[in-house]
């Protein structure tokens, strides 16, 4: 027990140690409030600001947007984001949802927002962009799927069909997918 009072006086001591000669100990402490407040205000306002260039960050004011129903905003963070990070998985994944809550507010399909919709849509099935990109080409390859994020495969096979209707084939190639599907935007058959 003597041990254990002797530790804790010591630890008792060392926090109400007084500052060495010439230190002043609030002075410093203030300097390095004020310093960690800059900082983090310098972080939000990189964060906010409409300069702050980063892919990630326009993901998070799409999100944002949406959540406010500021679905024109939403679509032009992530047609940024597409601008600096056109093979990130995330960027296509947001933007196609972007693009889908803009067509559900609309009252007529727009051909370029439907078409852009399904190319993301599209990309995200086949595995055409993040770490499995280069696997095909136009859309088309052997190895096109079999090294895919399943997850991202999969929302892009769900969300294809409800948009669409159909899948695309095994050998036809993204442009003419994209063609055929805007086709027959005004069908009430998919075929």
């Amino acid at each position: 027990m003597a041990f254990l009072m002797a530790g804790y006086f010591a630890f008792l001591s060392a926090q109400t140690e007084k500052p060495a000669f010439g230190q002043n100990s609030s002075a410093s402490n203030n300097q390095t409030g004020k310093t960690e407040a800059k900082a983090v205000l310098r972080e939000y306002d990189d964060i906010t600001s409409e300069e702050f260039e980063s892919p990630r960050i326009l993901i998070l004011k799409a999100q944002q947007a949406l959540r406010h129903r500021d679905v024109d905003r939403a679509v032009s963070q992530m047609e940024r984001a597409l601008a600096l990070a056109p093979k990130d998985v995330d960027v296509h994944y947001f933007y196609a949802l972007s693009l889908e809550a803009k067509m559900k507010r609309a009252r007529f399909k727009d051909e370029k927002t439907f078409g852009n919709c399904v190319s993301s849509w599209l990309k995200l099935y086949r595995g055409e962009v993040g770490d499995e990109k280069g696997l095909t080409f136009k859309g088309v390859g052997l190895a096109a799927g079999s090294f895919s994020d399943d997850e991202m495969a999969m929302q892009g096979k769900e969300h294809l069909l409800s948009l669409v209707g159909f899948l695309p084939k095994a050998w036809e190639s993204d442009k003419k997918y994209v063609k055929r599907a805007v086709a027959s935007l005004g069908q009430t058959s998919p075929h």
